[in-house]
C-alpha cells in the first residue's frame, strides 16, 4: 500500500490509537483502519470494545480521571466495564459538559451496525433536563461555511425514559433540518443493563434505512433519509454530554451523573443482528 494511500485509510479513523501493549493485526475493511480481534468474526464484526484491556482505541473527551473509568462491577459481560461519571461543577469541554469517548467516522453513505449495553445504576434519579447518552455526530463541510450541527442520531434519557433523535436534510449546505423526529422508548429501567442494536444505512436520501432494538425487541423502523449531506459519514460517541447545564442549568435537578457502557461491537453491512447483539 502506498504511503498516501496509508494516509488516506488513517484519516477516518484518527481519533483511534492502537494499544503497543496489545497485538493487534491491522486489517483494512473499506475507508477504515480498525484493530481486529480474534474474538469476532472478521468478515462481519469490524470493531470491538469490550474493556478488557481498557480503551486506548477510542479517543477521549473528558477532562477528569474521574470522568472514565475501568470498573469490575457492574459488568455485562468479562470482567471489566466503562463507568462515566459527569458533574455539574466539571469544566467544560468545546463549551459544554461532557464525558465521552469517540470513534473516527464512517465512510458516506455507509450501511453500518452498532451494538452496546447501558447500565443506569439505581440512583440514576429522573431529570426532566435531558443527556445524551450515545451519539452519532455529523462532521461538517467547513469549506462551503458549514457549522457544527446537531447530531444526526442520538440516544438520550430524559425524564425517566430513553429517547431516540433523529434529524435530517438533503441541501448541501445545512442552516436548519429539513426534518427530524422524536421517538419515545419508554421508562428505562435502572440496576440492569439495556442492550441497543442500531443498523443503520447512513443517507441524505431516500434510500436510507434505520433499526432499532431495545433488550431484543425492534423498536423503531424507518425507511428514508437519517443524515445529513455531507462529505463524510458520522462518527460514535458514547458516553453522558449534558448541554442543559450549559444553557438551561436550573431546568436539571441533578448534581452529577453517572452510567456504564460494554460490549460495543461495530459491524458492516455483511453483519446480522446476532454478529452485533450482546452476548448472554
Amino acid at each position: 500500500m502506498s504511503q498516501n494511500k496509508y494516509k488516506q485509510y488513517r484519516k477516518w479513523l484518527d481519533f483511534i490509537t492502537l494499544s503497543s501493549a496489545t497485538t493487534l493485526l491491522l486489517v483494512f475493511i473499506s475507508v477504515w483502519l480498525i484493530p481486529f480481534s480474534s474474538k469476532v468474526n472478521s468478515d462481519t464484526l469490524v470493531f470491538l470494545s469490550d474493556f478488557e484491556s481498557g480503551f486506548s482505541e477510542w479517543g477521549a473527551e473528558f477532562r477528569y480521571e474521574y470522568s472514565a473509568q475501568l470498573v469490575n462491577s457492574p459488568v455485562r459481560a468479562g470482567k471489566q466495564a466503562i463507568k462515566f461519571l459527569l458533574k455539574k461543577e466539571d469544566t467544560r469541554i468545546d463549551g459544554v459538559k461532557r464525558a465521552e469517548l469517540r470513534l473516527g467516522e464512517v465512510p458516506p453513505d455507509s450501511e453500518i451496525w452498532y451494538g452496546f449495553s447501558v447500565f443506569l445504576p439505581t440512583n440514576y434519579h429522573r431529570d426532566p433536563s435531558s443527556e445524551i447518552i450515545a451519539q452519532w455526530h455529523d462532521l461538517p463541510d467547513k469549506n462551503l461555511g458549514e457549522k457544527w450541527k446537531s447530531p444526526a442520531l442520538s440516544l438520550s434519557t430524559k425524564d425517566g425514559k430513553f429517547i431516540l433523535n433523529r434529524k435530517w436534510d438533503s441541501k448541501r449546505v445545512t442552516v436548519v433540518p429539513e426534518g427530524k423526529e422524536v421517538v419515545d422508548l419508554g421508562l428505562y429501567q435502572t440496576g440492569k443493563w439495556t442492550d441497543f442494536v442500531f443498523h443503520v444505512k447512513w443517507s441524505s436520501g431516500s434510500n436510507g434505512r434505520l433499526k432499532v432494538w431495545q433488550d431484543g425487541k425492534l423498536v423503531v423502523s424507518r425507511n428514508g433519509p437519517n443524515n445529513y449531506n455531507d462529505a463524510r459519514g458520522p462518527y460514535l460517541k458514547i458516553g453522558i454530554y449534558k448541554g442543559d447545564w450549559k444553557n438551561q442549568p436550573d431546568k436539571s435537578i441533578v448534581s452529577e451523573r453517572e452510567l456504564y457502557f460494554d460490549e460495543v461491537r461495530v459491524g458492516d453491512a455483511n453483519a446480522r443482528y446476532k454478529d452485533i447483539a450482546p452476548r448472554d
